[in-house]
């Protein structure tokens, strides 16, 4: 599902003008006329009485497919609510009215419709041109990939610097990733989303990178290393995961939804997600296997 987005400043000026608001509150009816500056965001309300003009008016909006939700702040009120937009323009929107910052009590609805619109119906179509180019400028959103798809078997290659690559046939499944022959290499893996906190990234259903902790507990480790890799500690992969050489595989990896991952690579590290230094030890790379569905599945592991 997409996510609201705040309003671009064409539409800002297509909602911005004088607004006749009526209120029906808990104490009586209240009708008074706001002007909505598009620039700004400042709310110039009139007909409200001194006392109860202490801040200073503003609103903020976003928009969702073609649903405008508005949030306006008059006096001491709180005023939240949608309304239907054809092309730019919003011409009624209707909510609640609450009181209080912190804990807010609910103390009436209103209705408020566009009476004196900043920007003519004639010059809509040039907004609405000006919006869509800017729209179009926009850089293409990073490749999402969806967890689901990367669940099953891997090969996965191990390149240590100044050692020799070593190959592991692993399964990711659940929460867990496992070797399928000895030596043991397993540990934990995950999905996290470019541009967020790299903690908790583990139970994310989707994101732009993968990453797999490999756990000197959870493993074979001898004299040699961990699964006879050249270091006696944890470490982790991190990488960017990359769909399948066509064009509809790429542009899936686009959506909301993510795409299917056809391959893995990136960089080993010293340290977790969290640590302040890291140290680079070397590459990685995941590679698809072939195999039926469900032979690959850990569910069955208590410790998933």
């Amino acid at each position: 599902m997409s996510a609201a987005e705040d309003l671009g400043p064409e539409e800002r000026a297509a909602l911005g003008g004088v607004w006749l608001v009526d209120l029906d509150l808990d104490d009586g009816a209240q009708s008074l006329s706001c002007h909505l500056d598009g620039e700004t965001g400042i709310a110039t309300a009139s007909s409200l009485p001194e006392s109860l003009s202490q801040k200073k008016p503003r609103w903020t909006a976003t928009v969702l497919e073609d649903r405008v939700s508005l949030r306006l702040e008059i006096g001491p009120w709180q005023l939240r609510g949608a309304g239907e937009r054809d092309g730019l323009r919003c011409a009624a929107i209707s909510g609640s009215v609450t009181e209080g910052d912190e804990d807010a009590v609910c103390v009436g609805r209103f209705d408020m419709k566009l009476s004196m619109p900043s920007v003519a119906a004639d010059e809509l179509p040039a907004l609405a041109e000006k919006a869509a180019a800017r729209i179009a400028a926009r850089p293409a959103p990073p490749p999402r990939f969806r967890r689901a798809e990367l669940e099953g078997r891997w090969r996965l290659l191990v390149a240590f610097e100044a050692a020799a690559p070593r190959v592991f046939d692993v399964v990711l499944s659940g929460r867990r990733f496992t070797s399928e022959s000895s030596p043991l290499l397993s540990g934990s893996w995950g999905l996290w989303e470019s541009g967020t906190k790299k903690t908790d990234s583990s139970v994310k259903e989707r994101g732009t990178h993968v990453w797999l902790r490999v756990s000197r507990e959870q493993s074979n480790c001898t004299l040699a290393g961990i699964a006879d890799l050249p270091t006696h500690e944890s470490f982790s992969l991190w990488g960017r995961p990359v769909a399948a050489a066509s064009l509809q595989a790429e542009l899936a990896t686009r959506t909301e939804a993510g795409g299917v991952a056809a391959s893995a690579s990136g960089h080993l590290f010293a340290g977790t997600s969290i640590d302040k230094e890291w140290v680079l030890l070397g590459d990685w790379s995941l590679q698809r296997s072939r195999m039926a569905p469900g032979d690959w599945s850990l569910r069955d592991d208590p410790g998933v």
